[in-house]
């Protein structure tokens, strides 16, 4: 059977059969008719139905038949444009009557020939979701900005032992222009910089005065020697006392520190100076560990947010050290337990020959991740070896490591075995995507001690980097809760072989929902507020190409093509019920799990995250109840007990804790948090994506 992704798909498998039929005469049934009749590539002979009376055809032209009419022909191709909740039974109809030649169009179709999209019928890949204006840049911030003479003493102290300023002659303080800096734009320059990145002359930049942007772009350009030529930065500018104005306003020192950024202030030191050196230096070296200084890391609120879909995203970006899917998940339990200490070959032979199935747990599930992916063609133990010889390669088989060498390391022979290629002028940021879990409890046998350690030694190990940077995926509430019902509960609770209802309670993953929250607080103008950032889940899905425009603003990477395929390694695949932007997690009920008085009670519970993250209540009514009156709410049934056999003590005695959790979060649910030093709390920052007018987010 065929699996039709998206329209494109769907156009060239109507143009290579001619025609085809469609199972179905509902709304989009009619609409796939419509784009047949509007594009004119292929035909639709009949729509396939069961009764005329209930679902007759309104296009004018295309004949209405039965399925089971004998003059259907059984060997044409038939698309099946129902939902997910029909489409078993129709197949199932529909290969009893003969037709076997079947295919299924998936709910991203159903999306796309919404009427945001059937009002063109562009069939483009990237142009599928939500065209948007994200390369048009953001109108220039201007600002009033603060003078400060001992900023500009500091800098033409820093300027005058510079190697690369060749002005060397300064005004007193006093003597400096004012009026030129009054409405000077302070702001990044990616755009200009990404576009030189393949030039063959060094990288030059006009009137840039972002001092923070230039310091982080400093950090991942590559040395000249590294990079076989000129790999400077040099800045023009316009206008030499604007510049010096400037100089009592922004901090340079560390800008200067680099030693990477070269000064142009006219058209002669232009012509004399770009570049500096014309030669190359020799052949493009290999990435050094001490290269990578920069960390992209996630931090999950919730499991089933998304994680693992925003993970594949990021996969192959060319500005990205990745290590696929959850790899080194565990990484400083690994290096605790099995690397520490050990010389890389000695290290080596014990990941090869753990010594119990506790060590086995730890090395597979922090290895794995990284072999599963498009080395198919080869034996878990032969990418493994392949992994393993890399890694002594790049770490030298008798040194002894530190963690942040060794998991420096493992991003490297990775990023070797895979033979990945890079931004030659840039040094790539690793991504690490690390989902703490307590699965990990019984796999690795840690008590809480040890799981505190492993999460101290994490941040131990992030901060080895010079710069850090945050995402974390978050979810309406509802969709994530339903969502982890049904892997929970269909994939790993167990269940009694004679009832075959599950013997743990459901109402445990209950107060473990109620418990964790879906939005999180830091302090205003904190360094943790500064490089924290949130995607939400939806609007990855539904309008991929504004919200990846500002993950990568914010991030400084460009914005690439490997972004819009969902893949480990460059493999698509189907993961947790998904697969590329398909939106149908986006819109499931989940009413397996959830009826609507648990949706009430969940949207109840988390008013304060909706409000956040702009989501909109769609049960909760906005009622005030009094403590007896919710203790007599959160004491009623939930949808997820039918299928409780277990414990009925233990059932009661977890609906107190849900009803005592409840009251706790009902009474301090809209109080506004503070730190331990009276300092006001926010939520991290919601990376926000600008649609095209007309277009609404997801609510």
């Amino acid at each position: 059977m065929r699996v039709i992704q998206s329209l494109n798909e769907l156009v060239k498998f109507g143009e290579a059969h001619k025609h085809i039929n469609v199972y179905g005469a509902g709304v989009h049934a009619n609409k796939i008719a419509k784009l047949s009749l509007k594009i004119n590539k292929f035909d639709i002979d009949v729509f396939l139905v069961n009764d005329l009376t209930k679902n007759p055809n309104t296009i004018k032209g295309i004949p209405v038949k039965l399925a089971t009419d004998a003059k259907v022909p059984r060997e044409e191709v038939v698309l099946i444009s129902l939902g997910a909740d029909t489409r078993d039974q129709a197949i199932s109809y529909l290969e009893n009557e003969g037709y076997n030649n079947l295919a299924v169009i998936t709910e991203k179709i159903r999306f796309e020939l919404s009427p945001i999209h059937t009002s063109s019928f562009n069939i483009k890949r990237d142009n599928l979701i939500s065209n948007s204006k994200i390369d048009t840049p953001p109108p220039p911030h201007t600002e009033i900005h603060q003078i400060n003479e001992e900023i500009y003493q500091q800098n033409m102290s820093a300027f005058l032992d510079y190697k690369y300023i060749w002005k060397k002659t300064f005004p007193t303080f006093q003597d400096i222009d004012n009026n030129n800096i009054i409405e000077i734009s302070i702001m990044p320059q990616d755009k200009e910089l990404f576009e030189q990145l393949n030039s063959n002359l060094p990288i030059l930049l006009k009137d840039c005065y972002d001092t923070d942007w230039l310091k982080r772009m400093c950090g991942r350009l590559r040395s000249s020697e590294k990079y076989g030529s000129d790999n400077l930065l040099y800045l023009e500018y316009s206008s030499l006392d604007t510049f010096i104005a400037m100089m009592a306003v922004m901090d340079w020192r560390e800008v200067l520190a680099a030693e990477k950024v070269v000064f142009i202030f006219d058209e002669k030191e232009k012509k004399e100076k770009y570049p500096l050196v014309k030669e190359k230096f020799g052949e493009i070296q290999s990435l050094a560990i001490d290269e990578i200084k920069t960390l992209v890391r996630t931090s999950a609120f919730q499991g089933h947010s998304g994680n693992a879909f925003f993970n594949m995203i990021m996969d192959t970006h060319p500005c990205l050290l990745t290590v696929g899917r959850f790899g080194l998940t565990a990484y400083t339990v690994l290096y605790k337990k099995i690397l520490k200490g050990y010389s890389v070959t000695e290290a080596i032979n014990r990941m090869k020959n753990p010594l119990n199935d506790i060590e086995h747990n730890i090395i597979d599930l922090n290895i794995n991740p990284m072999i599963i992916s498009n080395l198919s063609s080869l034996s878990i133990a032969k990418r493994k070896e392949m992994l393993f010889e890399h890694l002594s390669n790049i770490l030298g088989k008798d040194n002894t490591p530190s963690s942040v060498e060794w998991f420096k390391g493992f991003y490297l022979a990775n990023a070797e075995c895979f033979h990945r290629k890079y931004a030659d002028r840039l040094v790539p940021s690793i991504f690490y995507d690390c989902h703490l879990s307590r699965i990990y409890f019984t796999a690795f046998h840690l008590n809480d001690q040890e799981f505190d350690e492993w999460q101290n030694d994490l941040h131990e190990l992030y901060d080895e980097f010079d710069e850090e940077l945050i995402i974390s995926v978050c979810r309406d509430p509802l969709t994530s809760t339903g969502s982890s019902w049904d892997d929970e509960f269909d994939n790993i609770m167990p269940r009694n072989s004679q009832s075959n209802k599950y013997e743990k309670s459901p109402l445990l993953w209950l107060i473990d929902k109620i418990n964790n929250k879906f939005s999180i607080f830091v302090r205003k103008n904190s360094d943790l507020y500064k490089k924290w950032r949130i995607v939400r889940f939806e609007d990855l899905k539904l309008h991929p190409h504004e919200t990846l425009a500002k993950l990568c603003e914010f991030l400084h990477i460009p914005k690439t093509n490997s972004m819009l395929s969902c893949t480990i390694n460059k493999e698509n695949v189907t993961f947790m019920g998904t697969r590329d932007f398909d939106p149908a997690p986006v819109y499931k009920k989940h009413d397996k799990y959830l009826g609507v008085l648990d949706r009430y009670r969940l949207e109840m519970l988390h008013q304060k995250d909706y409000k956040i993250w702009g989501y909109k209540l769609k049960y909760y009514d906005g009622v005030v109840y009094t403590p007896t009156q919710i203790k007599k709410l959160f004491s009623l049934p939930y949808s997820i007990e039918r299928a409780f056999w277990g414990d009925k003590l233990l059932a009661s005695k977890l609906k107190r804790e849900i009803v005592e959790r409840a009251l706790d979060i009902i009474k301090n649910g809209e109080s506004v948090p503070y730190d331990e030093d009276k300092n006001e709390m926010v939520p991290v920052k919601w990376l926000k994506p600008d649609l095209p007018e007309g277009e609404k987010l997801y609510e």
